[in-house]
Order: structure tokens, then C-alpha cells, then sequence
């Protein structure tokens, strides 16, 4: 397997994956490049101390970024499904918000959003049924190395669902509010936790280097959003610290072993 620019696949199911993945790279680069003008924007706010919290956009987009340029550059299957199931839990996050009263109206950009993540996770999806076949079942590592790497899947799904499932626990400890009447933020929270929670629960049950590889990718990414919105969003240093060393630790897991460093 190369790391060059993969070609224009023939066939149209490869096509769209490819297209879902280029898409996936665009959105998360713009969110990690823009994420102060993207947050005043949506509807985010920081709360009183907490300044530099909209830098978890960047961290955000970071994590989306990586995940989508490991599809398309590495070009095969168990990633496109990796992130295939993201944006499908993704996407379930923002219906969830969308049907939630307490999380309160979320406008006709969340049900656009959230029909441009369904659509793009049924393209990527496109290969899942090359990955999952009759012989496909889930079995715990037997080995040392291959448990930490099934707790570091472990994490990203718990985090995931933590972020999925009680937003305004995950603003409050990263510092985030939402504007006055601007409860459409919470879809976008639930949203990116799916995201990570999806991604989580598909490389844990995959359990193949290349699952390892993205989701290693994916975190190295999102590492760089850290260290982007300590440098301009500034603020936050214990918790900046704190998330930055949790990331990097995953990231070296995932790609410690998919490189046999142990």
C-alpha cells in the first residue's frame, strides 16, 4: 500500500465513497481553520474563564479532517466503512437533537446538515458489505498490545457517547455555551459525538490495522487543531494540557502498533 494520491476509481460505488471522503476532509479543515467566525456564526459561546473554547471546533474538525484524508489516501474499504459509520452516527446525533424538546428547535440548516451527513455516510458506506461478510465476527485480543489498542477504541467510543448523549455536560467541561436562543448548537455537539462515538464502535469491532492506521490519522489530526487553537484561541492551558496529552496518547497507541513499536 502506497501513500500517493489514488486514482479515479472506475466504478460508481468507489467513485462516491472517494467523493464522501474528499468532502469529510473539506468540512473538517474548514472547521479547524475557521472555528471562531464558524462558532459566533452557529451559536457558540464561552463561558465566563473559559476563554478559547471554541478552539474544541478546530479539535473537532481536526479529528473529521484526519479520518477523511486517511480514506482517500489510503483508498481502502475497512476505512471507508470506519468512516462511513462516523458520519452515520453523526448523522444520528443530529436527528436525536432534531426530535429532542429539551434540546429545543433546531432550525432548517440541522435537517440540511443532517441529510448531507446521511448522504455522505451512504456513500462511504458503500463498501461495507466487502468488509463485514458471513465470516466477519468480533473476537477480544489475545494478547498485550492488542488490548490496549482495544481499550484506546474503548475510550473514543465512551468519550463519543458521552458527548452524544449529555451535550451540555460536554460543553460545560470544555468551556462552551450556546448564545442566547441559540439551542441549535446542541445538534452540532451531539453531532461530533457521534461522530467520534461511531468511529470508536466500528474500529473496536473490526479490529484490523487498518482501522488502527485511520483512527490514528484521525487523532494526529485533531492533536493539530489542539495545538492550532492553543496558538490562536489561546486560553484554557490546564485543560488544553490535559486533552492535548489524552490525544497524543492515542494517537501513539494506534500508530505505535500499526507500525510495530510494540
Amino acid at each position: 500500500m502506497e501513500l500517493a494520491l489514488p486514482q479515479w476509481p472506475a466504478t460508481l460505488g468507489a467513485q462516491v465513497a472517494q467523493v464522501s471522503a474528499l468532502v469529510t476532509l473539506v468540512l473538517g479543515l474548514i472547521f479547524l481553520a475557521t472555528a471562531r467566525p464558524l462558532a459566533a456564526r452557529w451559536g457558540f459561546d464561552e463561558r465566563d474563564g473559559r476563554t478559547g473554547a471554541v478552539g474544541e471546533l478546530r479539535v473537532a474538525g481536526g479529528f473529521m479532517a484526519g479520518l477523511g484524508i486517511a480514506a482517500y489516501l489510503f483508498d481502502q474499504p475497512f476505512i471507508y466503512v470506519i468512516l462511513g459509520s462516523a458520519l452515520g452516527f453523526a448523522a444520528f446525533g443530529r436527528l436525536l437533537s432534531m426530535m429532542s424538546a429539551s434540546d429545543g428547535p433546531s432550525g432548517f440548516i440541522n435537517f440540511l446538515l443532517f441529510l448531507l451527513q446521511a448522504a455522505l455516510s451512504a456513500a462511504a458506506l458503500t463498501w461495507l458489505f466487502d468488509v463485514w461478510t458471513a465470516e466477519s465476527s468480533f473476537a477480544m485480543p489475545d494478547d498485550q498490545a492488542g488490548m490496549i489498542v482495544f481499550t484506546a477504541n474503548v475510550l473514543t467510543a465512551a468519550v463519543g457517547f458521552v458527548v452524544l448523549f449529555a451535550p451540555w455536560i460536554a460543553m460545560m467541561v470544555s468551556g462552551l455555551a450556546a448564545q442566547e436562543g441559540k439551542t441549535r448548537v446542541l445538534a452540532a455537539v451531539r453531532s461530533t459525538g457521534g461522530f467520534l462515538m461511531g468511529a470508536g464502535i466500528v474500529a473496536l469491532l473490526i479490529s484490523n490495522p487498518l482501522a488502527e492506521l485511520a483512527m490514528g490519522t484521525a487523532y494526529l489530526f485533531s492533536l493539530a487543531g489542539r495545538i492550532v487553537a492553543a496558538v490562536f484561541d489561546r486560553g484554557r492551558p490546564y485543560f488544553n494540557g490535559t486533552a492535548a496529552i489524552f490525544q497524543a496518547l492515542l494517537c501513539a497507541i494506534y500508530l505505535g502498533h500499526v507500525f510495530g513499536y510494540f
